[in-house]
């Protein structure tokens, strides 16, 4: 099964933003900011009590730095989407997304780029997951495929192609447990 794609700068964003948010890296990351924010809350409160013996004011700073470290954090999500959108979007010279098709076989994802071609055993592969306009193969920590909807003459061929995808990922993972 075969399909060629172009991805536009769209789809680059939806696989970063699908890296950030459903990988456990990004998982991880994001619960650390968040406890990190927790935290510097709470020592925001201690401290200015400590200093002031003012409970409502140190409540007041403790929701102050709360909001601004929530700001922080979604400031810099944003900034780690953009990060690894420029890692992974491949232009060519003309500035454009060269075109790639990727074929599955039982043995392997064969990719042909602008760059080459290659073949990744399913071994090789992560994770195969999907939203409802792209299909990711997941190789690593930041080095995926995305396959757009539009790119399949149809939502059957679509889902045909998912499919086959988690079939042949599941018949490696059963063939060689970790």
């Amino acid at each position: 099964m075969q399909v060629t794609y172009r991805l536009a700068d769209e789809d680059y964003r939806a696989l970063a933003h699908f890296l950030m948010h459903q990988t456990p890296r990004g998982k991880r990351v994001l619960r650390r900011q968040i406890v990190g924010m927790c935290a510097f809350s709470l020592a925001g409160v201690a401290i200015v009590y400590a200093l002031r013996d003012d409970r409502i004011l140190a409540i007041l700073f403790g929701g102050f730095c709360f909001v601004l470290m929530n700001l922080m954090r979604r400031h810099a999500v944003k900034l780690q989407r953009e990060r690894i959108y420029r890692l992974i979007a491949r232009k060519d010279d003309s500035g454009k997304h060269p075109p790639g098709t990727l074929k599955l076989t039982p043995e392997a994802l064969e990719a042909e780029t602008s760059k080459g071609t290659g073949a990744i055993p399913w071994s090789g592969v992560t994770r195969v997951a999907r939203d409802a306009s792209h299909i990711f193969i997941i190789l690593g920590k930041a080095n995926a495929f995305a396959v757009p909807r539009r790119d399949f003459e149809s939502q059957e061929a679509f889902d045909a192609f998912y499919n086959r995808a988690l079939e042949y990922h599941a018949r490696t993972r059963t063939a060689h447990p970790e």
